[in-house]
């Protein structure tokens, strides 16, 4: 189930906000990530840098980390969003596909180039054969 155009501008919006929040100082390279709740809420998350590149946490890891923490649980999720380079269409890393398998296997997931061009994918195609127990 696709998103209306209006909650789709809503989150590509909140995307984009999102990721001018990033602390990226090392490699200056910001990611912004939505998630679109049932009820209608938005959560955002960035990219958090650090020197020593294990403290470090992605935009999606981050989404999820913050819904996770106001309560929200993984039948709340229906939708991500994410933007990184302006222009082109970059895709979750491989950690946070797995984050995202683990916390619903059947979310939207929205990959920005910008306000209106994107791609819908699922984990399902991005992650085959996907860890779960």
């Amino acid at each position: 189930m696709t998103l209306s155009e209006e909650n789709r501008k809503k989150l590509f919006e909140a995307a984009f906000l999102a990721k001018t929040r990033a602390y990226c100082p090392i490699s200056n390279y910001s990611v912004g990530c939505a998630i679109l709740i049932t009820n209608g809420d938005i959560v955002l998350g960035c990219n958090v840098e650090n020197v020593v590149h294990s403290p470090g946490v992605c935009a999606e890891r981050s989404a999820f980390a913050s819904a996770i923490s106001q309560g929200y649980n993984r039948s709340d999720f229906k939708s991500i969003a994410v933007i990184a380079e302006e222009g082109n269409f970059k895709y979750p890393c491989g950690v946070c596909r797995q984050v995202i398998v683990e916390m619903n296997a059947n979310i939207e997931i929205y990959i920005i180039k910008n306000l209106s061009e994107y791609r819908l994918t699922n984990i399902q195609e991005l992650l085959p054969n996907a860890f779960v127990l």
